[in-house]
C-alpha cells in the first residue's frame, strides 16, 4: 500500500517528510542514550540497519540521499573511539548538536550531565525546545552552562583532570 504514494505526489512528499523527520528523531534521541557499551552499540547499529532498510523500501537512496548520509554517519559516530571522532571528517556533517549530545553520553554520568537533566526537563521538551532553536543558541543556553557546572565541580574539588570528553567538546 505504501508503495503506492509514489504514483501520489501529495502522499509521496508527506510520506517522505515523515521518513526525514524519523531519521533526524531516532539520530537525536539516539544521541542522548548512556552506557554505550559493546552490546549497546551492536544493538543501535542493528537498529539503524533496519532503520535505513525499512525507509530504503518506499525510496530510491537518491530520493533520500542526504537523510541517509546522516544516518550512516551517526553510525560511525558511535563506532568511533575519542581520538578519531576529532579526526573523522565523515561525521561532520552531522549536526553539532548531536556530536555534543553523544560526547556527553561518553562522560560520567553524575559529573557532566546532559543539558536536559541539568536544566530539569523532559526528553520531549527538551527536544521540542533545541528544534526550534540555532546551533548557537543550544550551546548558549543547554550547552555551556553544563561544561560551566561540569568545570567548576571538578574544580572545587582540587582535580585538575577532566573527563576525557570536555577538552574534545570545547
Amino acid at each position: 500500500i505504501i508503495q503506492s504514494f509514489n504514483k501520489h505526489p501529495c502522499l509521496s512528499i508527506k510520506f517522505r517528510d515523515l521518513a526525514v523527520w524519523l531519521i533526524d528523531n531516532f539520530i537525536h534521541s539516539a544521541s542522548l542514550l548512556r552506557s554505550f557499551s559493546e552490546n549497546r552499540i551492536k544493538r543501535l547499529i542493528s537498529d539503524i540497519a533496519h532503520l535505513e532498510k525499512t525507509i530504503i523500501s518506499f525510496f530510491t537512496s537518491k530520493e533520500l540521499l542526504p537523510e541517509l548520509k546522516f544516518l550512516r554517519a551517526f553510525k560511525l559516530l558511535i563506532t568511533l573511539n575519542l581520538e578519531q571522532i576529532t579526526t573523522n571528517e565523515d561525521i561532520c556533517i552531522l549536526n553539532n548538536t548531536v556530536i555534543v549530545h553523544h560526547l556527553f553520553s561518553r562522560a560520567p554520568a553524575d559529573e557532566l550531565k546532559f543539558p536536559y537533566i541539568e536544566f530539569e526537563q523532559n526528553l520531549n521538551d527538551y527536544f521540542n525546545k533545541i528544534s526550534q532553536l540555532q546551533e548557537i543558541t543550544i550551546w548558549n543556553q543547554f550547552i555551556q552552562p553544563c561544561l560551566d557546572r561540569y568545570r567548576n565541580l571538578i574544580n572545587s574539588r582540587g582535580d585538575k583532570e577532566y573527563a576525557a570528553v570536555y577538552p574534545i567538546i570545547i
